[in-house]
Formats: structure tokens, C-alpha cells, sequence
């Protein structure tokens, strides 16, 4: 039987995804990419999702699945995509996607299998790597002196930011990590930088550093932090929504701000859908 997929919304990444898959003999069905020309000619465009049809079992969307919790990430849509709308016209099947949630997958979980690929290890460790490069090219393009030597503060030591305190610190900078754990504060002392309790974060002299980088989802960069940094630095946030950086206080201080999402899709789309795929492979082959 012919291998059926429907992609529905999506960034770069997953236009992409989609050619590697119509490449892979699968018959791609594509919905919400009216602003993009695939190369692959065999990528059939459907204009209404009645046009799924039930031969289609398999269903690829966007990485983050969704922003607002309503809309689906679709930038090459003519018209906004609403998840509520996508759901019911599902029959049956499996739904890729990223950062689902825990209510849309209770409600439809009697006819559709959910796979969260943001949940699957190897993926969210290829996504890492992208995003820390890219987050490395923000920061040589946005900043006017040379990593090397640089005094960079990273918040949060989880994988982007074991990640982040590795390349950086193989570029000569002087790193210093923020983490909650005992765990991850002895771990951060062992690879050679400093480490800094979140309850410390205060108190540690935020005036000295020339970088700050967040990666943590939550207010950790709050109005008291701010009004302590120097107002040279250059502040990156590269968590997901809400964020960790009170970015009106920041913008108050006029101190120079990115909050840089989905970075891997802006600086590595090819990369990023190759991992894609080869999530989405090993998924399937469970």
C-alpha cells in the first residue's frame, strides 16, 4: 500500500521535512504552505482538510506544535490555521508534532496516536545543538568584541546550556553558570566555570558580565536583576514562551535584547529536518 502522509502547517523546517519525505516514496499531502514552492513537484497542495481523505494515516505539523494554544505555527499559510479545526477532520492515525498538550491529547486520543517529538531524547539533543550554534551567530552578529575573553553568564544548565558553557568555552570566554541543583553546581565547578546558585543571582556582581544568555522558561531576569547589568551587555533569551527575561524592564534599561525562538528552523532548516526525519523514522520503526 502506498505510504500516505499529510503535512499540515509548519515552518521552514517542516517544507523541508516534507520534500525529504516525498524524496522517501512517500505520497506527501500538504496543507497550509500556499506561500511556499516546493521543489519536489510530487507534493500535492490541498486547499480544504476534507481533502485529507481517509487513506491518510500518518500526520506531520509544526515544531512547536503551537504558540497561543490555538493556532498552529504556520507562516507560509494564506490564512491562520486553528488546531480545533484540524482535529476533527482526523478520522484515524498518528500525529507528529512538537510541545503537545496534555488536553488536546486527552480529547482526541480515542481515534489519534499523539507523538511529541520534542519529547523523544535524540531530537531534542539534535534541537540543542542547532539552537546553541545559532544562538553562537547571534551573538557574533550582534555584538562588537570577540567571544574570547568575554565574561558570559548562562542561566540554566540543562541541555543548551551544558551545550551553550561547552562551545563558548572552547572559544576562550570566561563562563559562569546559574543552576537551582547541588547536583548541577558541582558539575558546573568540575568542567572548569563557575557556578552560581539561582538564590546568589542577586548578588553576584551582574554588572561584569559583556553576555547573559537565558534558557530557562520562566522569570529568572526579573526587574531587580536588569537594573544590575551593564547597560553594554547584550541579553539572549532562548527559551519557549513565556521566557525568562522581563523584557519591559529590559527594554526600560535600553539594554540590547533578543528573545530568539526557533532559532534551528532561522539558522539550520536542512539540518533541522534531516533530525526531523530521522525522528520521525525511528518512531515509526517501534
Amino acid at each position: 500500500m502506498e505510504k500516505q502522509i499529510a503535512v499540515i502547517g509548519g515552518d521552514l523546517r517542516i517544507a523541508i521535512l516534507a520534500e525529504l519525505l516525498a524524496k522517501d516514496d512517500w505520497k506527501v499531502l500538504s496543507y497550509g504552505f500556499e506561500k511556499y514552492s516546493f521543489q519536489e513537484t510530487s507534493i500535492q497542495k490541498i486547499e480544504t482538510l476534507e481533502k485529507i481523505g481517509e487513506q491518510t494515516e500518518c500526520f506531520f505539523s509544526s515544531v512547536p506544535f503551537s504558540k497561543d494554544g490555538i493556532r498552529i505555527k504556520a507562516p507560509f499559510a494564506s490564512k491562520e490555521i486553528y488546531f480545533e479545526e484540524v482535529f476533527p477532520k482526523i478520522k484515524r492515525g498518528t500525529f507528529f508534532a512538537g510541545a503537545l498538550k496534555e488536553d488536546w491529547i486527552q480529547k482526541y486520543q480515542a481515534k489519534i496516536t499523539f507523538v511529541d517529538l520534542m519529547e523523544e531524547e535524540c531530537m531534542t539533543i539534535q534541537n540543542a545543538v542547532s539552537t546553541v550554534e545559532g544562538a553562537i551567530q547571534k551573538i557574533m552578529e550582534e555584538t562588537d568584541r570577540t567571544i574570547y575573553q568575554s565574561k558570559i553568564l548562562i542561566l540554566g544548565f540543562g541541555r543548551i546550556g551544558k551545550l551553550l558553557a561547552n562551545r563558548l568555552h572552547s572559544f576562550g570566554a570566561q563562563i559562569y553558570c546559574e543552576a537551582r541543583k547541588q547536583t548541577d553546581l558541582t558539575w558546573i565547578q568540575a568542567y572548569g566555570y563557575q557556578p552560581i546558585p539561582l538564590s546568589e543571582l542577586k548578588n553576584c556582581n551582574l554588572t561584569q558580565f559583556d553576555i547573559v544568555i537565558n534558557t530557562i522558561p520562566h522569570l529568572v531576569l526579573g526587574e531587580e536583576e536588569i537594573q544590575q547589568l551593564n547597560p553594554n551587555c547584550f541579553v539572549i533569551d532562548l527559551a519557549s514562551a513565556p521566557g525568562g527575561v522581563d523584557r519591559e524592564a529590559i527594554q526600560k534599561r535600553k539594554i540590547h535584547f533578543q528573545w530568539a525562538l526557533a532559532l534551528p528552523g532561522e539558522v539550520a532548516p536542512v539540518s533541522s529536518a534531516e533530525f526531523l526525519k530521522q525522528a520521525f523514522d525511528q518512531v515509526r520503526m517501534k
